[in-house]
């Protein structure tokens, strides 16, 4: 709620409709509802370029991801041998995992934070129960990745893109973010924990060079960080 109060100086869509005691939340059958009035808009690159910015409680991805990559890891050995197509993949993606972690550890974290989203979705990019504070290099990155596994990127001037953002985002932040495998670990957490097929994973694993590829031809364009040291 904070945060969608102080997203009203910036979002124009999705609110909240009161009820009849002029309340946002309803309390029925133990649990509190919400109504959400959802308006149409046609997403625009600029919301991505220009949030707004908050002094807020430090954030350190890389602390955040050592954990996250410890608990996926002891998790998997508990299912270790159960899904072929994780045990054949998943030290890979723990390698990019540990990669993205190791970009970090000189990076200097600060207390500057925007509204951002905990899942990149364009079609959902107003929903406030998506919104969260972090660095403004989250959705910028997620964005990044979600128009090359939509293959959007073909369609879309992405090189221009990534241009426009030098001198606003910090690259260090959007690389480390494009090889931090978020989009292999949250099928991996479909599979394991919501039952799905474990061939969802396939056709990450066979875009997966082309993607490197594309990090590559990203980093050619900031050329910030050289590419020997790139793990692909």
């Amino acid at each position: 709620m904070y945060i969608f109060d102080l997203s009203k100086l910036f979002l124009h869509s999705n609110c909240f409709i009161y009820n009849k005691f002029g309340q946002k939340y309803t309390f029925y059958c133990s649990k509190y509802y919400v109504i959400i009035k959802k308006n149409n808009y046609s997403f625009s690159i600029s919301y991505l370029y220009y949030p707004l910015t908050y002094h807020s409680s430090y954030i350190n991805w890389r602390e955040q991801w050592i954990k996250k990559r410890d608990y996926i890891y002891n998790y998997y050995l508990t299912i270790k041998g159960k899904f072929n197509i994780i045990d054949e993949s998943i030290s890979y993606y723990l390698s990019l995992f540990d990669y993205s972690i190791y970009l970090l550890k000189d990076f200097s974290f600060d207390s500057l934070v925007s509204i951002q989203h905990n899942k990149m979705n364009i079609d959902d990019y107003f929903n406030p129960f998506n919104l969260r504070l972090d660095y403004r290099e989250r959705d910028f990155a997620e964005y990044l990745k979600e128009i090359f596994f939509s293959n959007e990127y073909k369609n879309i001037d992405y090189k221009s893109i990534i241009s426009r953002g030098i001198g606003i985002f910090r690259y260090e932040l959007v690389i480390a973010r494009m090889i931090f495998p978020s989009y292999y670990f949250d099928l991996f957490d479909n599979i394991v924990l919501n039952n799905k097929e474990q061939s969802i994973l396939i056709e990450i694993l066979n875009r997966q060079s082309k993607y490197n590829k594309y990090i590559k031809n990203i980093i050619n364009i900031v050329g910030i960080i050289p590419l020997k040291k790139v793990p692909f």
